[in-house]
């Protein structure tokens, strides 16, 4: 099915699929179907569900983000790769920083990446709010992405320390995006962040939202707080 189809689906998002790709994430299925057996990766493991909850809600976001070549992108609480590693077998000239705290999910990453020939992919282990302290990482990329990972307070904190200047954040969320927006109305000055788009994505009788922030200047040092600080009290 995800061969049959992906690359007919995917047009609707913006996002030309060549056969090759096709075979990659046909290949990625295989892949997270067999690895799921040993650890757990994703409670989605019906082919057709994979499609329209993993591989194409994640390459709907592409439609509103700059996916340009040479660009950098970090994913943020990636998991099994969604949506960085889908985005980075449709977008090969981009290079993608997949982060995750959970070092089996990294390297299944790692596997994928070696699996596919992928050279666009970096997985990397760590917590986000230590990594967007460490100068290799902090505010060196374009975009950075999340999908299903935390309230939108306590996201934008997890993310704008990667983000550069003039980036943005592309925040993959679920149906009730308009509480969360309004849960961090104080987060997003706090955090030099203006919000920019949001938009509902419909993929058959699947849906969700994202919503995209620009990043307006650097952010100060103390940002993220640390893990205990964010759990506490979200801005």
């Amino acid at each position: 099915m995800i061969l049959e189809t992906i690359r007919q689906e995917a047009k609707a998002f913006g996002v030309d699929l060549s056969e090759d790709q096709a075979v990659q994430f046909d290949r990625y299925f295989h892949l997270l179907a067999e690895w799921n057996e040993k650890i757990n990766l994703t409670a989605i493991t019906e082919e057709k569900e994979v499609l329209i909850k993993h591989f194409l809600d994640s390459l709907s976001g592409a439609k509103y983000m700059r996916l340009e070549d040479r660009i950098s992108v970090a994913d943020i609480g990636t998991g099994a790769g969604f949506p960085g590693m889908a985005l980075a077998i449709a977008f090969p000239k981009v290079h993608f920083t997949l982060m995750d705290a959970t070092g089996k999910k990294v390297r299944f990453l790692q596997m994928v990446s070696d699996t596919l020939g992928l050279r666009n992919v970096t997985a990397v282990q760590g917590r986000a709010e230590e990594l967007a302290h460490d100068p290799a990482y902090r505010e060196q990329f374009d975009i950075v992405t999340s999908r299903a990972v935390a309230s939108l307070p306590v996201l934008l904190e997890y993310c704008a320390g990667f983000v550069k200047k003039g980036g943005v954040i592309a925040a993959y969320k679920g149906p009730s995006l308009d509480e969360e927006l309004a849960l961090a109305r104080t987060a997003v000055p706090k955090l030099h962040l203006e919000l920019k788009q949001k938009e509902e994505i419909r993929i058959g009788d699947h849906s969700h939202t994202i919503a995209v922030f620009e990043k307006k200047k650097a952010l100060e040092e103390r940002y993220p707080r640390p893990h205990a600080q964010i759990r506490k009290k979200s801005l």
